[in-house]
């Protein structure tokens, strides 16, 4: 543990811990934390979980060191894990939980508590995000089924479908302008009632990333919580920015097959069906993307 600014606050019980997750974006990350900064409600607390440094071998904070504290993990943990590693050093009742790569509106932060302090139940808020081409990201959904399971924010028959005005209702609460219940928002952006985040035991660190989000919101819907999105809180997200890979594609499926074994396949036979589907699935994603890498390099 490395504090980056010995003056970070002081106080035993702030109301809000901002996490962090870091991996090889220095820049994105110097930005976000300007924009939590500057938010509205401050934010008492920010924690940096570094999931690149140690393996690069990186000895100084990937950025100015002032007003955050610095945490490396021995590895690339994934998502899951650097947030629960994060919530453990944490000491508000308020946890809100980004990628190094998003940068919250000025009154981001206040309008999610305002929402979640409104409602008693709700365990988890989260903001309009909009990405990099400035286009609303589908950060807001009812949760998986077999149906609708296979269609990733931004897979191609997702872009499909919106393009020609035909999103399913499940996958298109996102697009609304007022403030509404939803099965569960993007671990882009979410925050979460610490007593809330306690009662399931955090993130399931099974999920190395992706649909961690899904399966955290759905573990506190079985104990009657619920999950608001509130379009009026404002982020804008350099999607990707830590990396699209081959890796990055096998992790989605990976994380997929493990939510589909968890929450949807009502046996074992579901489950096999289910994992063929995925890795037919998998398999198509890997192809275009090799076509697409192969493209870009005739083209330099």
């Amino acid at each position: 543990s490395t504090e980056a600014d010995p003056s970070h606050s002081t106080q035993t019980k702030p109301s809000v811990t901002a996490v962090i997750v870091y991996f090889r974006t220095p820049g994105p990350l110097a930005a976000c934390l300007r924009s939590l900064m500057q938010q509205t409600h401050a934010i008492d607390e920010i924690v940096v979980i570094d999931n690149s440094s140690m393996i690069d071998g990186l000895e100084r904070p990937p950025a100015e060191p002032h007003g955050w504290r610095w945490e490396r993990m021995p590895g690339n943990s994934g998502f899951a894990a650097a947030c629960n590693a994060g919530a453990a050093v944490a000491t508000s009742e308020h946890l809100l939980f980004l990628n190094a790569d998003v940068e919250l509106h000025p009154e981001a932060c206040a309008r999610l508590l305002d929402v979640m302090h409104r409602d008693p139940r709700c365990a988890v808020a989260g903001p309009r995000i909009f990405d990099a081409d400035n286009e609303v990201e589908l950060s807001a959904r009812a949760f998986p089924s077999v149906k609708t399971g296979l269609l990733g924010r931004s897979s191609l028959v997702t872009r499909l479908l919106r393009r020609n005005g035909i999103l399913p209702p499940g996958l298109s609460m996102a697009l609304t302008d007022s403030p509404r219940r939803v099965d569960w928002v993007s671990g882009a952006c979410m925050l979460i009632r610490r007593s809330s985040y306690e009662l399931v035991g955090g993130f399931d660190e099974g999920y190395w990333m992706y649909w961690e989000d899904a399966d955290i919101c759905r573990r506190m819907a079985q104990h009657a919580l619920c999950a608001w999105y509130v379009p009026d809180a404002v982020a804008r997200h350099r999607t990707g920015s830590s990396g699209h890979s081959a890796h990055t594609i096998r992790a989605f499926h990976e994380s997929a097959a493990r939510y589909l074994d968890l929450h949807l396949a009502p046996n074992k036979a579901g489950r096999v069906a289910g994992r063929l589907i995925l890795t037919a699935r998998c398999r198509l994603a890997l192809a275009a993307f090799r076509r697409s890498a192969a493209s870009a390099r005739r083209d330099r």
